[in-house]
């Protein structure tokens, strides 16, 4: 498969697919290879109080209490 070159603003998926920058590490695979989320930092998560981990944009889309890890 034949992929166009990305726009400003667009991430570059690792199999060449193009994805909005802002969809980079937001806990979902939107880059079909699931690249768009393997080079995330432990900062874009943060730990609930019941131990689990959950995507730093759903606590704030939520307004969930959470650490930050």
């Amino acid at each position: 498969m034949t992929h166009r070159r990305c726009w400003f603003g667009e991430y570059t998926c690792d199999s060449g697919q193009c994805i909005q920058a802002y969809a980079v590490c937001n806990g979902k695979n939107e880059c079909s290879d699931g690249s768009d989320e393997k080079r995330c930092l432990p900062t874009d998560f943060v730990r609930c109080g019941s131990g689990s981990l959950i995507h730093r944009i759903e606590v704030l889309s939520k307004q969930l209490p959470a650490f930050v890890i």
